[in-house]
């Protein structure tokens, strides 16, 4: 999932204003590879992880969702996509 979203996302850096990492679209929550992606990139990244209610795919229960929510936060990405 990271590899590929590194590949698509050097196609278009030099194209683009900005990122935004679809993390509820992921199988997995790989923090190591979503800062590895922060590092790498220097443009305004969004990360977004919504649940299915809102439009995302993510499939685990809210209390987890929002102990995910706050590790990325960890990573200090410049938005951070949540649904009021």
């Amino acid at each position: 999932d990271y590899n590929f979203a590194a590949e698509q996302i050097r196609k278009i850096y030099t194209k683009t204003d900005g990122i935004e990492l679809r993390i509820d679209y992921s199988n997995t929550l790989d923090l190591v590879a979503i800062a590895a992606l922060r590092r790498e990139f220097n443009l305004p990244m969004i990360f977004t992880l919504r649940k299915q209610s809102q439009g995302g795919l993510y499939q685990k229960d809210e209390i987890q969702r929002q102990k995910d929510i706050l590790a990325l936060c960890e990573i200090n990405p410049d938005y951070l996509d949540l649904e009021y």
